[in-house]
Parts: structure tokens; sequence; C-alpha cells
């Protein structure tokens, strides 16, 4: 095939995919890293970042021990942009993240995001879970109760099942919640955190920027230029069409003039006007 038109061909049929609009053949475009990428997740505030002796020190079970500061590959050249990871962590502290680009020896950082309210989330989470035990057992106790009442015979039978309804088994303690993270490596080369969350609890994202990228108000006026110029384009378009629409029917009513049926309705100096 021509190198030009091999372009325009997959170009368009990678579009037609992408659109709703269209029913073609299914062609999709996979593109592999040029590196790889490592993630740091460290604890936001650095005195929290307790080592595994530090919290056996404290009596913490074995279980419970959390890996505050961890290190390791997270996509690799075998990988392909607009792939997401999820990573599923025992975490109960507002927490960064922090994504390398290695070259050779060296690791370039390229993105660092914060994950703040992790703490209260995972409150959340619990209370949460709590609350559905609580329904459940609560509508249990009803139906058992209910279908008791309906065979019980006499006073003694119902003495004897509300006894057996008050004797209540301790519930199973409610284990802390996972912190869990989504990690997209986008088309565009880009690493964005998409999603975080405790349980059904979203827990909030910020991304640091860097001394390169743009401020919140420089983001803020560029938006708004670019409104202005969408805006602008708009108007264009409808000033253009409304002209081209006056246009066409200025030819159309002269066409209407010179027809010999409609010379009744209109007289001579009018038309020749």
């Amino acid at each position: 095939m021509n190198g030009d038109e091999a372009m325009c061909f997959g170009s368009a049929f990678i579009a037609s995919n992408s659109s709703t609009n269209f029913k073609v053949k299914q062609v999709y475009l996979t593109q592999n890293p040029d590196y790889d990428v490592h993630i740091k997740i460290s604890p936001l505030n650095s005195e929290d970042a307790l080592s595994e002796d530090e919290q056996r020190a404290e009596g913490i079970d074995e279980e419970d021990i959390i890996k505050y500061t961890q290190e390791f590959k997270l996509f690799n050249t075998s990988d392909y942009l607009g792939k997401s990871k999820g990573l599923s962590l025992n975490y109960n502290r507002d927490m960064k993240i922090e994504l390398f680009r290695e070259d050779g020896d060296n690791m370039i950082l390229l993105d660092t995001f914060k994950l703040t309210k992790v703490k209260e989330q995972i409150a959340n989470a619990i209370s949460t879970i709590q609350k559905e035990r609580d329904a459940a057992k609560k509508k249990a106790d009803k139906e058992k109760a209910k279908k008791a009442n309906e065979t019980a015979d006499g006073e003694d039978k119902k003495e004897e099942v509300k006894e057996e309804k008050e004797d209540d088994t301790p519930q199973e303690a409610i284990k802390t919640p996972k912190l869990k993270v989504s990690i997209e490596f986008s088309r565009s080369g880009l690493m964005s955190v998409t999603k975080a969350t405790v349980g059904t609890h979203f827990v909030d994202i910020e991304q640091e920027r860097k001394s390169s990228q743009l401020s919140s108000d420089n983001m803020r006026a560029a938006k708004s230029r670019l409104n202005w110029y969408t805006q602008r384009d708009l108007d264009k378009q409808k000033t253009d069409m409304a002209r081209n629409e006056f246009e066409a029917m200025i030819y159309k009513f002269k066409d209407w003039l010179r027809d010999d049926e409609n010379a009744p309705y209109c007289e001579e100096d009018f038309r020749e006007a």
C-alpha cells in the first residue's frame, strides 16, 4: 500500500470505530510505551511512615501491620497506552503517589498525586458496613420471630421463642476495608490517578502541579479564551448560514418574478425594478 494512503485509511477506520454513526471493520491501534513506569507510595506526612518493627513495638498484630512505603514497577514496555491498573492496599493514612519514568539507571519524576481524607472514608466505610449488618440482622430476627409465632401454640411456646430470640451471638469484628486505587497510562502518554475508593466512598485526589505546568488561574484564563474563540466561530457560522439563506431567497424570488404564470400578481414596473 501507498504509505500516505495507509495512514489515511487507518486514521479513518480508527475514527469510525470511535463513533456510533459508522459501522465498519473493527480496526484498533495498540501502542506500547517506550519506557517502564515505577510507582512509589508513601504517607503524605513523613511522621506517619512507621516501619514494620515500630508497628510491632506498638503492639500491632502481625496481620494488621501496614507497609507504608512501597516501591515497585507499575507499567512496562509490554503494556499498551490507554491501559489502567488497579491497586488494593491496606492503608490508613493520607497517601502520596509518585510515578517515575525509568531512564537507564536514573528515575525521572513524571507526576505526583496526593490522596487525602483516607481515615475519614475508612471510618465512613466501616459505619456503612455496620449499618448494613444491623439492617440484615434486624430483618432476619423479624422473619425468625414471625415464623416462630406462626408455629407456636400456647404461652409456654411463645415464652420459649422469646428467650431464644434474646440469645444473640456476638458479631464478627469488621475488618478495615482496603483502599483501592486506579491508575491510567493514557493514549497520550500521560499518567493519572482516575479513582480512589474505600468501599463505596471516594477519596480526594489532587495532582501536584509542576513549575512548567499552568497554574489554576492560568488554566481558567486559557479556558476563557478558548470559550471566546469557540463562540466567535459559532457566531461566524450562524452569520454565514443566514447570509447564504438570504441570498438563496433573493435568487428564488427573482426566478418567481420571471415566471409568466406569476405576472398577474406583480406590476411590470415593480418586476423590472
